[in-house]
C-alpha cells in the first residue's frame, strides 16, 4: 500500500499537504503492524515491543484524524 501511494500525485498544493499526513499514516501503520508481528512471533510474547507497537498505533489514529479534518476543510471551501 505504502509503494502505492507513494505514486499518487496531488493535483493541487492542498491535496499535496493532505496526501503526505495520508503517507505518514500509512507509514505509521505498516511499521506498527511489522512491530506488532514480531512481538507476536518471538517465542516469548514481548509486552514492551507490544506497547511499543501500540503507541505507533496512536499515532497513526492522529493522522488518520488530521487528513480526515483537512479532507473535510477542503470540501466545505469548495462545496464538494
Amino acid at each position: 500500500m505504502v509503494i502505492e501511494a507513494k505514486k499518487i500525485k496531488a493535483p493541487n498544493a492542498e491535496l499535496q499537504v493532505l496526501h503526505e499526513i495520508c503517507l505518514k499514516a500509512i507509514k505509521s501503520q505498516l511499521e506498527a503492524m511489522t512491530m506488532i508481528k514480531e512481538a507476536l512471533y518471538k517465542t516469548k510474547i514481548s509486552s514492551t515491543a507490544f506497547k511499543a507497537a501500540n503507541k505507533e498505533m496512536d499515532e497513526v489514529v492522529k493522522y488518520e484524524g488530521q487528513f480526515v479534518d483537512g479532507i473535510d476543510k477542503y470540501r466545505k471551501k469548495y462545496g464538494i
